[in-house]
């Protein structure tokens, strides 16, 4: 019997001894057992059939990462010589919550945060991809405005196969009205036009916010969302009689902005922070 791999000598094992053979040499009594080629494992087994090998698992000569390509700006994405597929992992731009309205010293006021863009993993094979792919990340949603809903982040995408759409924006609490809680708001979703979904996890919803008119309560702005294998979201912080809690943004990509609030404060209102930019980190496989 012997074993052939391409007119190159290998190396195999039968047992717990291993072995370099030319691509002709004789080899006896291997049954169960694995073989080394270019550094990958093959794990075989003697069949019946003249001695002849036959495959039962293994990693083989394929699924080894041969790249990592990360893109945080718009980009080509050009797939790495000998790519036979590629798992995506990408991230939507965060929202931003809204920005809070000037208040009178009898009054309060909050916003809600921004929600997290949405999430996908998904495998994509070299005829997919093809030659190369246009990389566009969503940009996390701007600052907004005294008194202005928050802005939704943008959408990240590869080409025309995979997109992950940003989170909605924060609302805003009327200081002059009589609305106690400002809710929260949506994340975005991922979308596999083409290709193989592995996990598509919908943006972090937002928390809401309330405020209080009462000396001794509180008021807070709302948490954002954000939590993700990208990024974290950022706590609303509580605004005590007299003070007020600024807008904070999300740790990482694609996390939204936290809400603030006033209470029983003459505040001059508040401009909201931005969400952050959505990502994409793609790992190629021979």
């Amino acid at each position: 019997m012997s074993i052939q791999v391409a007119g190159v000598p290998i190396r195999y094992r039968s047992g717990s001894a291993e072995f370099v053979s030319a691509p002709s040499a004789p080899v006896s009594s291997v049954g169960l057992g694995s073989l080394r080629y270019n550094n990958s494992t093959l794990t075989f087994q003697a069949s019946a059939n003249g001695g002849a090998y036959t495959n039962i698992g293994g990693s083989g000569v394929a699924g080894i990462v041969i790249s990592v390509q990360r893109f945080t700006a718009l980009g080509t994405y050009t797939p790495t010589a000998g790519t036979a597929y590629a798992i995506v992992h990408m991230v939507g731009g965060g929202g931003s919550a809204g920005g809070r309205e000037v208040a009178l010293v009898s009054q309060s006021a909050a916003t809600s945060g921004g929600a997290g863009g949405g999430c996908l993993v998904a495998l994509l094979t070299a005829a997919q991809i093809g030659a190369s792919q246009l990389i566009t990340i969503g940009l996390g949603g701007a600052a907004a405005a005294i008194g202005a809903v928050g802005n939704a982040g943008g959408t990240t995408s590869v080409g025309a196969l995979l997109s992950c759409t940003g989170g909605l924006g924060g609302l805003v609490s009327s200081a002059a009205g009589n609305t106690i809680i400002v809710n929260g708001v949506l994340g975005g979703v991922g979308i596999v036009s083409v290709g193989t979904p592995i996990m598509s996890v919908n943006g972090q919803s937002s928390g809401y916010g309330s405020k209080n008119t009462v000396t001794s309560g509180i008021s807070y702005g709302g948490d954002s969302g954000g939590e993700s294998m990208f990024g974290h979201a950022s706590r609303g912080l509580p605004a005590i009689s007299g003070a007020e809690t600024a807008s904070v943004v999300g740790i990482g990509a694609g996390s939204g902005s936290s809400g603030s609030s006033s209470h029983l404060f003459a505040s001059s209102g508040a401009v909201s922070a931005a969400g952050t930019n959505g990502e994409v980190v793609i790992i190629e496989y021979r």
